[in-house]
């Protein structure tokens, strides 16, 4: 039983994670979006009230979300038991080829998505917005389909785990002598 709650607790971790970390670097990448999320500023008034209610419920999103992961690391640790890396590697690749399906009809999976996780409608822009013309569908779209091949790939990686550990470094430089 704790390997599989190990298990779950891993491939969530990844999960979320990965998306944190896009989500971070890709924020860290617009000064107005930077300023906001790391350094606690307004948003320059050419934002309209509803970007910038929208992008505070991201904000809070995002930050429970790394604290969600945090909890989960600690869980994680306390078990005391290791994730079995065959199933998590399993797991991974068959959220991508889900998310693979999200991808083929990603206008309607983003909207879906939006419902489930914002309470308000201030998501809904139009389309002459900042936000909406610095982050359009497409760019969504595409950050979305290369998260999806990083699950696949961590999930080849920790399917064939057994075949890496082939590939352990020496412990000494004298063992290349």
């Amino acid at each position: 039983m704790k390997q599989k709650l190990a298990t779950i607790f891993l491939i969530m971790i990844i999960f979320l994670l990965i998306i944190n970390m896009v989500f971070l670097i890709e924020i860290y990448k617009n000064e107005d979006l930077r300023n906001f999320y790391y350094n606690n500023e307004e948003l320059p008034d050419n934002y309209s009230e509803r970007e910038s209610q929208h992008m505070k419920e991201v904000k809070t999103l995002i930050n429970s979300i790394i604290i969600i992961n945090i909890l989960l690391i600690i869980a994680l640790i306390a078990l005391k038991q290791k994730a079995n890396y065959k199933h998590t590697g399993i797991s991974l690749i068959a959220i991508s080829i889900l998310l693979s399906i999200g991808a083929i009809f990603y206008q309607q999976f983003h909207h879906n998505i939006h419902l489930l996780l914002f309470s308000s409608n201030t998501w809904l822009l139009p389309a002459d917005s900042i936000l909406i013309q610095t982050y359009p569908l497409e760019y969504f779209r595409t950050h979305f389909i290369f998260i999806n091949i990083r699950y696949l790939i961590i999930g080849i990686i920790l399917l064939n785990h057994k075949f890496l550990n082939k590939f352990r470094f020496p412990n000494s430089w004298k063992d290349h002598i």
